[in-house]
């Protein structure tokens, strides 16, 4: 008797889940259907606010002043990256701080920040990081095993460092041109650290290139006294083997230096040098900041809050009538 009393009660239960259930989906159909036919009942209304918001947000739009961007391949000189890095740390800074004055002087204000923010990102060379490293060296093995690659061309933080070749991404005020780019160039060239480094590496780099060319005057020397004394060494006190390969060998190694240390001086000019400078493009505007679309969509919804409201009203007047009919019958 207990078992079927049990049986009874789950099924009752059972029952008035699935009734739950079925009363809510009935619900919502209802809901729907009550939506659509109000939606059917002010589709003019509807149709017009449409119209209205996509063309005010057409003509409002049209008078926006759209950002700019642009990108810059920089080749940065003399192990300075962390300090081109730095410098860009501290613009971004000064533009998030609104320091007109420190902007104005740099020659990048006007009516605001012309270059809005600065994004730099190493260019990842394996062929520069095997020259560092040796292709043959197991702690080159080990950076790539250890360290993660972020994008198709960025590396992690700790070998942007050991890159010459990096980009550049620059959003622009709607005034600015792409002497911008160069005033922001500049911009990170002409700080007082920057001149220093540039005068200290480059004078480094001359003097490099001077003391192998040096090098290899004294090697023609050599060469050239051991041919006139008939390949046997002078009074010099230097004994050199006979068929001279190693000295040679070493010779064609200097010159070969001294061809990439004059390529290097080209471009050696500043600390941070363009190399190619993308045009300068208008922002794409996401769906959201359009305001053809995003117009209608807020009119839209404005309308439809207050038909609820309206139909809330309507139901609590309702109500409170009735209330106040049985309180006169009592």
């Amino acid at each position: 008797m207990s078992n079927q009393t049990t049986n009874s009660s789950e099924e009752i239960d059972l029952f008035y889940l699935f009734r739950l259930v079925g009363d809510f989906f009935k619900n919502c159909f209802i809901a729907v259907y009550r939506f659509i036919m109000f939606l059917l009942k002010n589709w003019i209304i509807l149709l017009a606010i449409i119209i209205l918001g996509a063309v005010a947000g057409y003509f409002l739009q049209k008078n926006d002043k759209t950002p700019k961007e642009a990108s810059v391949l920089t080749r940065i000189n003399f192990n300075t990256v962390s300090y081109v890095y730095s410098a860009v740390e501290v613009y971004n800074q000064k533009v998030i701080n609104k320091d007109s004055a420190y902007l104005k002087k740099a020659g990048l204000w006007d009516r605001g920040p012309l270059v809005r923010a600065v994004t730099v990102s190493p260019i990842v060379s394996f062929e520069e990081i095997a020259s560092i490293y040796g292709r043959d060296n197991r702690t080159l093995e080990l950076l790539f095993e250890d360290y993660e690659f972020e994008n198709d061309n960025t590396i992690n933080s700790s070998l942007k460092l050991d890159f010459k070749y990096h980009k550049m991404d620059l959003r622009l005020s709607h005034n600015a041109t792409t002497s911008t780019i160069d005033r922001f160039t500049e911009y990170i060239n002409t700080t007082p650290l920057m001149e220093d480094l540039k005068k200290v590496g480059y004078a480094n780099l001359q003097e490099l290139i001077d003391v192998n060319e040096t090098t290899i005057e004294q090697i023609d020397k050599i060469l050239n006294n051991y041919n006139i004394n008939g390949g046997s060494p002078s009074n010099s006190q230097i004994t050199l083997d006979k068929d001279l390969t190693g000295l040679v060998d070493a010779k064609i190694q200097f010159k070969e230096d001294v061809n990439e240390l004059k390529e290097e001086l080209v471009f050696s000019e500043d600390i941070s040098v363009p190399i190619t400078k993308s045009a300068l493009v208008e922002e794409e505007a996401s769906k959201l900041k359009n305001k053809i679309i995003l117009y209608p969509i807020i009119l839209v919804l404005i309308f439809l809050l207050f038909a609820l409201l309206k139909r809330a009203f309507n139901y609590a007047r309702k109500l409170a009538k009735e209330d106040d009919s049985k309180t006169q019958n009592v």
